[in-house]
């Protein structure tokens, strides 16, 4: 987009897809394999709640996939600096799943309330995906999928995602890693007294992400035109202004935070 080129961002869209979708399916390969024995073997569950693990585990491989297929549609729309797009989207998700909160603590009988979160948070993540791809299908002409292969620029792309899943991943396992160790050595209990503190460890990186993503189309296109003067102006003035509102929310997170 930088260079003024439609037809290289198509390219480039397309074979985005193409990666992420190869991605998928080897996401989806290593969950379906190893993450089912890891519940059935080595988990710490009641055996009547078995079934209802699984298939919120399948569940939650289904959402995954969602947002790995999805990721050029968001990248297209960010690229663009549509950022209303994401806010409507974001603002619509939001409203649902506080539709959903506010469902499953009401007094209605519901049956298993963990099957039905698990079903309604996957149709939500559905809708709200589908949402992203139509908007960026609708309003970007180079959002059109091509099925192309052009070996030297799909490899450049493919070893820059590749290392960002690594990166993924691993994150990933930092956070889960010690969620399944407390399932296998201390149970369900206190799997639930860290989900809080991760609620809130999310809400404060999704905010800081918010305000990040807005800044990195300029960041991008200024390196991509050689503008690098630019390119470091915008980076170094984003990290302090992210610096500052990390700040911001965690100070007084810990003042109130009671420690005892």
């Amino acid at each position: 987009m930088g260079r003024q080129n439609p037809e290289g961002v198509n390219e480039v869209f397309s074979l985005s897809l193409n990666i992420m979708i190869l991605l998928a399916l080897f996401a989806v390969l290593m969950a379906e394999s190893i993450g089912v024995w890891f519940i059935d073997s080595k988990m710490t569950i009641p055996p009547e709640r078995i079934d209802t693990s699984r298939l919120v585990f399948h569940l939650s491989v289904f959402m995954m996939v969602l947002g790995f297929i999805t990721i050029p549609f968001d990248s297209a729309i960010i690229a663009h600096e549509r950022m209303e797009i994401t806010a409507w989207i974001n603002i619509s998700e939001a409203v649902l799943k506080l539709g959903v909160a506010v469902l499953l603590t009401s007094s209605v009988r519901l049956g298993d309330k963990l099957v039905l979160y698990a079903v309604l948070m996957a149709a939500i993540t559905l809708i709200v995906r589908m949402c992203s791809v139509l908007a960026a299908r609708f309003s970007f002409p180079e959002c059109r999928f091509r099925l192309i292969w052009k070996a030297r620029r799909l490899g450049e792309m493919f070893r820059f995602a590749f290392w960002n899943f690594i990166a993924s991943i691993s994150n990933t396992f930092s956070g889960q890693g010690v969620n399944m160790a407390l399932n296998v050595y201390h149970g369900p209990a206190l799997n639930t007294a860290r989900g809080l503190t991760g609620t809130v460890s999310s809400a404060i990186s999704l905010a800081i992400y918010n305000f990040t993503v807005s800044i990195n189309p300029q960041i991008t296109q200024s390196y991509a035109v050689g503008d690098i003067r630019r390119c470091k102006n915008l980076t170094l003035t984003g990290t302090r202004l992210a610096a500052f509102l990390i700040l911001l929310i965690i100070i007084p997170l810990i003042l109130e935070t009671d420690l005892s």
